[in-house]
């Protein structure tokens, strides 16, 4: 879950309320990415204003806060696995990243893994661009990355 974004559901419950809905497959779409997380349970996608009514005492806020810190934790454990443990560090980025809430709620549960690194903002898309940019124009050579077996 994040603050517009849906996260992970139960297949069958999910299934259940799409049949009965009535949506067609690009409204429910709108749902999930753009409606979901925190939007649909607090009918806000700001985490300044969920921490703010955390703050004034509300307990439903803050039990949905917490719910999307403790999943993002779980992704971050599930992908080490994959990983076979193999992590070099752990990066929390994006605008929530300022969030003393959210980093200290996910950094305990999970610095065991890596370093987490902190870096707040909302450069990913800016940064991924110029990194292809620098690819193409032959600057930097594309990382690829490979699962090793080990035996």
């Amino acid at each position: 879950m994040a603050p517009e974004r849906a996260g992970r559901m139960p297949s069958t419950e999910f299934l259940k309320y799409y049949a009965a809905s009535g949506l067609d497959i690009a409204a429910m779409d709108r749902i999930l990415r753009g409606g979901g997380g925190l939007t649909s349970w607090l009918n806000t996608n700001s985490a300044l204003e969920v921490e703010r009514r955390i703050q004034a005492g509300d307990k439903e806020a803050k039990l949905v806060y917490d719910a999307m810190c403790y999943q993002v934790s779980k992704c971050i454990g599930e992908m080490a696995a994959a990983l076979a443990g193999d992590v070099d560090a752990i990066v929390i980025t994006g605008s929530i990243a300022n969030s003393d809430y959210v980093t200290g709620y996910i950094r305990p549960r999970v610095e065991f893994i890596a370093p987490v690194i902190i870096v707040p903002g909302e450069n990913e898309m800016e940064a991924l661009a110029l990194g292809i940019s620098r690819v193409l124009a032959g600057k930097e050579q594309a990382h690829i990355f490979h699962i090793e077996e080990k035996a």
